[in-house]
């Protein structure tokens, strides 16, 4: 009884939701275009916190676009270099933030994960995008 009074209510709350206007009359709904995609973007770019710097290489990332602005999440495959009395150290790692891009230039804020130390380590830079 519940499942015939149930498709009864949806079957005409259907039926009087779709019968009033015709298209012709329906107001136009402006949409903006706003696309989405996952994609290994070819980039390079800059980070630094203060105390280390970064060179970040494009990864996998999750990305918006509307017309020429792009933002979205993304992996920063990186070489840290951090300087260090007597010597400067150099070693891969890799990081997660988010990105904001015009055309082919972009501002990025990944942070990385230092095991050693067992702390986040939040940076901010500069990107350009390669290719198209």
């Amino acid at each position: 009884m519940k499942f015939l009074l149930s498709f009864i209510f949806l079957f005409t709350a259907s039926h009087l939701a779709c019968g009033q206007n015709t298209p012709a009359e329906l107001p136009a709904i402006e949409t903006k275009k706003v696309t989405a995609d996952w994609r290994i973007d070819g980039q390079i770019g800059v980070s630094t916190n203060g105390q280390a710097i970064f060179l970040n290489f494009g990864g996998p990332n999750i990305r918006f676009q509307y017309k020429k602005v792009a933002w979205g999440l993304s992996l920063y495959p990186s070489l840290r270099f951090l300087e260090d009395a007597p010597r400067t150290f150099i070693l891969p790692t890799l990081g997660f933030g988010a990105y904001l891009q015009y055309k082919k230039i972009g501002l990025i804020l990944p942070i990385y994960y230092n095991g050693v130390k067992n702390e986040w380590i939040p940076s901010a830079g500069l990107s350009y995008k390669l290719g198209k």
